[in-house]
């Protein structure tokens, strides 16, 4: 029999209505016969009799159910082991990039650690950032050289900056870690020289530092008393708040920016940066050492912060844009 007619026959089966009042379709083959299309026909009808009757299509569903059951349920028990198996798998691999991340993140924060940033400088065509290197450690009582200077340039791309109003960080590496730190230590020291807040530069005020621990550039005092004469600065550092920052990685100064957020919505009593790391206080006066996105998380739990993180392999939310693959922290929530 064709497949066509097959078809027009399953089709009419609907026309059959009373299976019972049915003849009974009776045949009988010789052990020598073969089954013919004539035969295959008298099978088909008697199949489709068949289905008409609720209690025989039960009797057939149960008996294919009983059949089909336990090879199905090994089939999911099988899946579902290799499921729990893949997912093993997966934290693990997790666990061993985060762990290379880390390294990668400490290696890479090691070799800045004679590096420094400096922002608030007017950008000018031309401009010596050595000589503005020293003429800052002149203002913070460092006395700073050339040969001190392993290099020094301006970071980012000029045309996400204004010159003067938001002018391009400094970044400088000296040759040795000891000046790198009397630098930011007697920046520490010495008050701020910042431009009286007018209606022209109030708001000069967030220069390029959000991902940046702050520390500020301070006046002179000389026998107890403010020297306000800043004839001996330059121009180019007189009009904007001049900070002096670590050197961070792009997680360490994300992770820097986050905590003072934190400080800022009094979550945590204080924070600051030393070297690469930050360092948090929380509010009952104990001090934690952040270095990776594992210890801020750690600090935030402690501090019952609400937050969420994004990594590798998170399949549920897209990559992280501008930032390492492994941290997407501006998804974080405070």
């Amino acid at each position: 029999m064709s497949f066509d007619k097959l078809r027009k026959r399953l089709t009419s089966a609907s026309s059959i209505t009373n299976p019972k009042k049915s003849k009974t379709l009776d045949f009988e083959l010789d052990s020598g016969d073969e089954l013919d299309f004539e035969m295959e026909d008298k099978l088909i009808d008697r199949f489709l009799v068949v289905l008409q009757d609720e209690r025989a299509v039960f009797k057939i569903a149960n008996t294919l159910a009983k059949i089909i059951s336990p090879q199905v349920a090994d089939a999911v028990v099988k899946l579902q082991n290799k499921v729990d198996l893949l997912e093993k798998e997966l934290l693990e691999k997790n666990a061993q990039i985060s762990e290379i991340y880390n390294k990668c993140d400490e290696l890479e924060q090691y070799g800045r650690r004679e590096g420094v940033r400096i922002s608030g400088i007017i950008e000018t065509q031309n401009e010596d950032t050595d000589q503005l290197v020293i003429e800052t450690g002149k203002i913070i009582d460092v006395a700073i050289t050339r040969d001190d200077i392993n290099r020094s340039h301006r970071v980012g791309p000029p045309a996400a900056y204004d010159s003067v109003s938001n002018p391009r960080p400094i970044i400088v590496r000296f040759k040795g870690y000891y000046t790198k730190q009397a630098f930011m230590k007697n920046a520490k020291r010495l008050k701020n020289i910042r431009p009286p807040k007018t209606k022209t530069n109030a708001g000069l005020n967030t220069i390029n530092n959000d991902l940046r621990e702050e520390t500020s550039l301070k006046t002179h005092e000389t026998n107890g008393t403010v020297d306000n004469d800043l004839s001996h600065v330059p121009s180019v550092m007189k009009r904007n708040n001049i900070f002096i920052n670590d050197d961070l990685t792009k997680l360490r100064s994300t992770l820097a920016f986050k905590a003072r957020q934190l400080l800022k919505e009094k979550k945590i009593s204080q924070t600051w940066c030393s070297d690469g790391i930050i360092f948090i206080k929380t509010r009952d006066g104990s001090t934690k050492l952040v270095r990776n996105i594992n210890e801020f998380e750690a600090v935030c739990e402690a501090t019952k912060i609400k937050m969420r993180f994004t990594k590798v392999g998170d399949a549920t939310t897209d990559p992280p844009t501008g930032e390492d693959s492994y941290l997407n922290i501006s998804t974080m929530e405070l």
